[in-house]
């Protein structure tokens, strides 16, 4: 398993934040995430994670581009 740092995983989810493309839902839950990554909820973290991951793989949005 690859582990994140904090920072990283906060400029991935800044950039989908910060693209018009991304859809409502996407932001949504990086919002979601954000405050797990803010809070040190490593738990929630991972959960909202995984959350982010299914939306982006519904949406055919990979987490890279």
């Amino acid at each position: 398993m690859v582990t994140a740092t904090s920072t990283h995983l906060k400029a991935l989810v800044c950039r989908l934040i910060d693209d018009p493309s991304t859809p409502t839902s996407i932001r949504n839950q990086c919002h979601l995430l954000l405050i797990a990554i803010d809070g040190n909820h490593r738990e929630l973290i991972e959960e909202r994670l995984q959350r982010l991951t299914q939306f982006l793989e519904a949406s055919n949005i990979k987490a890279s581009d």
